[in-house]
Formats: structure tokens, sequence, C-alpha cells
């Protein structure tokens, strides 16, 4: 029993990755009927069969590394606008232009 339990496990664990690449477009289903092998009512088994489509995974993989790539700039330039230094005895901020003048 413990290894139709893990093998159960496997099997859900299989299909929720499955289920996220299709839902993130990485991969492609689609249903087909076996006849050869029947079902409990008499009729052909279902299975879901995924696959690439190559030229569909390199488009979203490009549009996600684009918006990765525009999300890096965006958070770079949050940063770049909004740099202070806090001064840890009295809670004060201060600018970099301001730290240069305290230090000299």
């Amino acid at each position: 029993t413990t290894s139709s339990s893990s093998s159960s496990s496997t099997r859900k664990h299989v299909r929720a990755s499955l289920e996220n690449l299709r839902k993130d477009k990485l991969i492609k289903s689609i249903v087909k009927g076996e006849k050869e092998e029947l079902g409990p009512g008499g009729g052909a088994l279902k299975f879901n069969h995924y696959f690439i489509s190559y030229k569909v995974f390199i488009d979203v993989v490009k549009y996600k590394l684009d918006r990765m790539r525009k999300k890096i700039d965006q958070d770079d330039q949050l940063q770049q606008n909004c740099q202070f230094h806090l001064c840890k005895s009295c809670d004060l901020r201060f600018s970099d232009l301001d730290v240069k003048d305290l230090i000299d």
C-alpha cells in the first residue's frame, strides 16, 4: 500500500505541475480516446496528451523575459530616484548630496 500511495501522490504532483505549465502556456494538451483500452462502462478511455508547441513556447518565454526585464528596470529606476541614507542614532534621512556635505 505504501508504493500505491506514493505512486498516487506522484501522479497528483505530476498532474499539478503539468496543469501549471499548461496555464502558463508552456505546454498544450489534447484529449484522445483509446479504443483499445475500454473503461468501466465499456467505452474508450480518454487520456490527456501533452506536447510543446515550440513557436508558442518561444513567444511565451520571450514575453516573460521582457516583463521581467521591464520590472527590473522599473525597480532600478525607483531605487535610483529614492536613494537616501538613514542615520541609526537619530533616524534622520539624508540624500547622497547631504551625506557628502556632512562628511566634508
